[in-house]
């Protein structure tokens, strides 16, 4: 009776454990997959994009002085007379071998720098002067390219040099000079005006 009794705990053991092991073997439902009848599948990458590198503005260029020329009042006879021509260089780095427009997917083929929007250009174009205390009146300052056009900073007619985009860096000449608008008295002149490198 003893081993009678042996036997069938050992069997209801031996049924237990396997029990718990088909317990552990089974899918958890929580997880919330659902089989389908498929035996094979294919993963899809989507949404991915290359983004076009840009040149930027070379270091001395980010924040550059140009110090203007002192000139007399006297050298103005009549409106639209210029004096003080001072040349200077605006420098972009690290310029892609290719540029293509990102929503567009035209190639650009130069680069040149394009003068925005700011509220020191005039009317015509030109930088009025914003110093303060004693300012100059009477005059405004020009930009040029580096063939001596004028450029018009409304719409930047006349904004060359542009080079092409191939090679890393890249120097762009320019000439600022003083411009009279009518009686010309002495006194400070500063001005100022942001850019950007653009593609054409």
């Amino acid at each position: 009776m003893k081993k009678s009794l042996l036997v069938l705990a050992v069997a209801m053991l031996s049924t237990s454990a396997f029990a718990d092991d088909t317990l552990i073997e089974t899918e958890d439902p929580t997880l919330g997959i659902t089989a389908s009848t498929a035996t094979s599948g294919m993963v899809k990458f989507t949404d991915g994009r290359i983004i076009q590198s840009t040149c930027k503005i070379a270091t001395d260029s980010v924040n550059k002085v140009v110090q203007l020329k002192s000139v007399q009042s006297n050298e103005f006879k009549t409106v639209g007379d210029v004096a003080g021509s001072v040349e200077f260089v605006l420098k972009v780095a690290d310029c892609p071998n290719t540029y293509v427009d990102g929503e567009t997917g035209e190639k650009k083929t130069k680069l040149g720098i394009k003068f925005t929007s700011s509220s020191n250009i005039t009317a015509d174009g030109r930088l009025k002067n914003i110093a303060t205390g004693v300012a100059a009146e009477g005059v405004e300052l020009q930009l040029l390219n580096s063939g001596n056009g004028v450029i018009n900073l409304n719409d930047n007619t006349n904004n060359d040099p542009v080079q092409p985009i191939g090679g890393k860096n890249h120097i762009l000449n320019y000439v600022a000079r003083y411009v009279s608008t009518g009686n010309v008295y002495a006194g400070k002149f500063e001005t100022n005006v942001p850019f950007t490198v653009q593609y054409k």
